[in-house]
């Protein structure tokens, strides 16, 4: 959740429509498996349809996080 400000909050996902109702972007962040560059892993979809069917949104922002060399590594995630 990112606040007015730029201050970033994780949260649980069953936060979500509070979140949601308390302003300011929600944005869902999975770790990515996925090693190709400009391409999201599968697991996105099975988030996509868990959103839509649970909160039903029909957009949202999404940060596909992705670690190499056993780190988070910001360069190599992905932010739609």
């Amino acid at each position: 959740h990112v606040q007015e400000g730029g201050e970033v909050h994780a949260h649980p996902l069953s936060q979500w429509d509070w979140l949601a109702d308390k302003g300011g972007d929600v944005i869902l962040a999975f770790v990515d498996p996925c090693p190709l560059a400009a391409h999201p892993g599968w697991p996105l979809r099975n988030l996509l349809l868990m959103a839509a069917a649970t909160w039903r949104v029909s957009a949202v922002k999404v940060a596909c996080v992705r670690h190499r060399g056993g780190h988070m590594d910001p360069s190599a995630s992905l932010y739609l």
